[in-house]
C-alpha cells in the first residue's frame, strides 16, 4: 500500500489597494497563511485614471511610469515588513477583469481583501469587492474591518449565520473556533420575534423588510468582531449588508 499523499497546500489571494487598511489585509492573509501552511500572494490593481492626471500622452506615460516604481517600491515595503516571502503582483487596467484574471489564474482557496464603506457620491473602492464577490470562484471571502481586531492573529468574538444547511465554515472552521473568545449564533426565521433569544447566544431575527438591519445592529450591540456566512447561505443575503455589517466578514464557498 502507497504513502498516504499530503493535502495540496492552500493558496491565500490578498488584494490590496495600498491604503492605510492594506497593512491589515496582509496582516490577516500572513496570520493565515501560516496558520494553514500554505502560500501567499498579494495583488494590488489601479486603474490608470486614478493615476493619469494629464491629457497629454507622453506626460500620462510618464505619470504612469513614475505611479508605477512608487507603487511597486511600497508594495515591496508592505511584504518585506509584514508577509516576509509572500510573492506579489501589480496591475495597471480595468479593475474587474484584473480581479477575476487573479483569481482564475492563482486557484485561491481564500481571498482577502478590506472592507469598503459607504460615502458621498456611491462606495469607495468596491468595485474590488463587487469583482471579488461576482467571480467564478469556489474560493472562500475574508472582508478585513480596519476598525475590528486582525482575523487569524488575534482571538476574536465570534457570530455565525445559521440555517437549515449548518454552519460549515471550510478549512477555516477549526482556526477561527479555536481563536475564538466566544461564539454567537444569528438566524432569520419566518414568524419569530424580532431579536428574540431562543437559547444563550442564539439570537432570531423575524424574516421581514427589516431582518438584516436588525442583524447588523445585534452583531454590533454583542460586539461581534467575525461574522461568518456559512456554505451554502450566500444566497439568502444581498452585498449591500457586507457594507452595513460593521465588523470582519467571512463568506465560505
Amino acid at each position: 500500500m502507497g504513502q498516504p499523499t499530503n493535502p495540496s497546500p492552500k493558496t491565500i489571494l490578498a488584494f490590496v489597494d495600498m491604503s492605510q487598511q492594506a497593512i491589515n489585509v496582509i496582516t490577516a492573509a500572513n496570520a493565515i497563511t501560516k496558520q494553514l501552511e500554505g502560500t501567499l500572494k498579494a495583488v494590488c490593481v489601479k486603474a490608470p485614471l486614478s493615476v493619469i492626471k494629464q491629457e497629454n500622452q507622453f506626460s500620462a506615460k510618464k505619470e504612469l511610469f513614475q505611479d508605477f516604481r512608487t507603487t511597486q517600491s511600497r508594495l515591496e515595503a508592505l511584504i518585506r515588513e509584514y508577509a516576509p516571502g509572500a510573492k506579489y503582483e501589480l496591475f495597471y487596467g480595468n479593475v474587474k477583469s484584473n480581479v477575476v484574471e487573479a483569481i482564475a489564474k492563482n486557484h485561491p482557496d481564500i481571498v482577502v481583501l478590506g472592507k469598503r464603506y459607504r460615502k458621498l457620491g456611491g462606495i469607495l473602492g468596491g468595485r474590488i469587492t463587487d469583482a471579488v464577490l461576482s467571480a467564478n470562484s469556489t474560493a472562500s471571502v475574508l472582508i478585513v474591518d480596519a476598525s475590528q481586531p486582525i482575523p487569524g492573529s488575534e482571538k476574536l468574538s465570534l457570530g455565525v449565520l445559521k440555517g437549515e444547511t449548518g454552519t460549515e465554515l471550510g478549512i477555516l472552521e477549526s482556526l477561527f473556533h479555536q481563536n475564538s473568545e466566544q461564539i454567537r449564533y444569528f438566524s432569520i426565521e419566518d414568524g419569530a420575534s424580532t431579536a428574540s433569544e431562543r437559547e444563550q447566544n442564539h439570537f432570531v431575527f423575524s424574516n421581514g423588510s427589516n431582518a438584516i438591519d436588525n442583524l447588523v445592529e445585534y452583531t454590533a450591540k454583542t460586539n461581534t468582531q467575525l461574522f461568518c456566512i456559512p456554505k451554502g447561505m450566500e444566497t439568502r443575503f444581498p452585498k449591500k449588508m457586507l457594507y452595513k455589517l460593521k465588523t470582519n466578514v467571512l463568506l465560505v464557498r
